[in-house]
């Protein structure tokens, strides 16, 4: 995934009259910033859920319960061979028929992507080994999705999008800021790649924080077109 095209400016979110921020540029190369009031932020109470014409299931129970959020830091990534494999293979151009069966084995291994979706859900210290695996496994999982329509990779996302852990004001700013960046990757590139399931994020928002996020991501999307159609106009 590339950092530079992912959310459009400087994601910064306010909870408790603490910043936390996230760096991204624009395809243009400028920054913006983006902010959540206060005054939202520090009510802590989930958003009702918003149900459309459109998405008549049922929401899933999520979980905002402040007391029984984890915040142990893991003490590395997993998997981490196999992740280092599948960022080689996707870099490549022309793939042999050996590494071809490598990354489909990769992209129908449920047991590894459950086990990515609960790495991207947990608190990492701010550590660039952790970044970049934390990047490599929402590709993979993301590209289960496009190329094997993976039942198992959604249903990871699914989890991290309704996820309550950021909306507990007792967790730690700098953990928090860790669960923020991952959330709007996922809700950035997710409801790219499937249009027709943002319905159904936005019912599985959590609560005030998420829904800020996500209404960022709303914006840098539109952002990113308009810099897309004005370089394509010139």
């Amino acid at each position: 995934m590339n950092k530079q095209t992912l959310i459009g400016g400087l994601l910064v979110l306010v909870v408790a009259g603490i910043v936390f921020k996230t760096s991204h540029k624009s395809i243009s190369g400028e920054s913006e910033e983006v902010g959540i009031s206060k005054d939202i932020a520090d009510q802590g109470l989930a958003i009702p859920i918003v149900r459309t014409e459109v998405n008549q299931e049922q929401a899933p129970a999520t979980k905002t319960a402040e007391d029984e959020v984890d915040t142990s830091v893991l003490s590395g990534p997993p998997h981490v061979e196999e992740l280092k494999q599948y960022r080689a293979i996707k870099n490549k151009a022309f793939l042999t028929e050996e590494e071809k069966a490598l990354r489909k084995s990769f992209l129908q291994d449920n047991q590894m992507l459950r086990n990515l979706g609960s790495f991207l859900k947990s608190p990492t210290p701010d550590d660039s080994d952790f970044e970049e695996a934390k990047n490599v496994a929402t590709d993979l999982l993301l590209e289960a999705i496009r190329v094997e329509k993976s039942s198992a990779a959604e249903a990871v996302l699914q989890d991290i999008v309704t996820d309550g852990a950021i909306e507990n004001s007792k967790m730690d700013p700098a953990l928090r800021e860790s669960l923020a960046g991952v959330k709007a990757e996922i809700l950035y590139h997710w409801s790219a790649l499937d249009p027709e399931k943002v319905p159904q994020i936005e019912a599985w928002l959590p609560g005030p924080i998420s829904k800020k996020i996500w209404q960022n991501v709303l914006k840098a999307q539109n952002q990113n077109r308009a810099e897309s159609l004005k370089s394509i106009s010139k």
